[in-house]
């Protein structure tokens, strides 16, 4: 073999090869996370989602989305894994620390008092009412507008069509011009 194809492929296959293995080269010299940090992580993690899930919850159930029987259940089961995280999230800082502190409040207070303090922080950026309302009508509307925007079948597989598009999301087939003008006309802004 040529030595000038042998040069070229190293001048090519050196840097593909070191841009190939990059990730694993510094994912090894990064410092290891320690077990302790990463339990720390998940639970963190765990317990903003909860809380999230608390915060979407009392909204859902507000806004009449839910049963009073529905809302009950999946709140006492949210509160339960809320008061299991914060009591291993405890577990933790007391082992961490030399001289832990006695927790007066118990985990379920503290869910409380979490959650609380996030209702609090969502009401002072709250819409007003009157502005609630319309927001609520307009999201309605696009829910509304959203379901009529489907304008047909697909002539060569049968996938729904919606309206604006030239060709279909499943096999490609370009959509009829029949189609495409029965989708400008029902094009309507809704009214504020």
């Amino acid at each position: 073999m040529d030595p000038l194809f042998w040069l070229w492929l190293l001048a090519l296959g050196l840097p593909v090869t070191l841009w190939l293995t990059r990730p694993w080269r510094t994912l090894s010299a990064s410092a290891p996370v320690s077990e302790e940090e990463h339990l720390l992580s998940e639970l963190l993690a765990r317990k903003e989602a909860i809380m999230d899930a608390l915060a979407e919850l009392e909204v859902d159930f507000r806004a009449g989305k839910m049963s009073p029987e529905d809302y009950q259940a999946q709140r006492a089961a949210l509160m339960e894994q809320g008061a299991e995280v914060l009591k291993a999230l405890e577990e933790l800082q007391k082992r961490h620390e030399e001289a832990p502190e006695a927790a007066e409040a118990s985990a379920e207070d503290r869910v409380e008092a979490l959650l609380a303090a996030r209702k609090q922080a969502r009401q002072a950026v709250a819409v007003p009412n009157g502005e609630a309302d319309e927001i609520e009508a307009l999201l309605q509307a696009r829910r509304r507008a959203q379901m009529t925007q489907y304008i047909g079948f697909c002539p060569s597989c049968g996938a729904a069509l919606r309206a604006g598009q030239r060709f279909c999301p499943s096999c490609g087939h370009e959509v009829p011009a029949s189609l495409r003008r029965k989708s400008r006309s029902r094009r309507t802004i809704p009214a504020r």
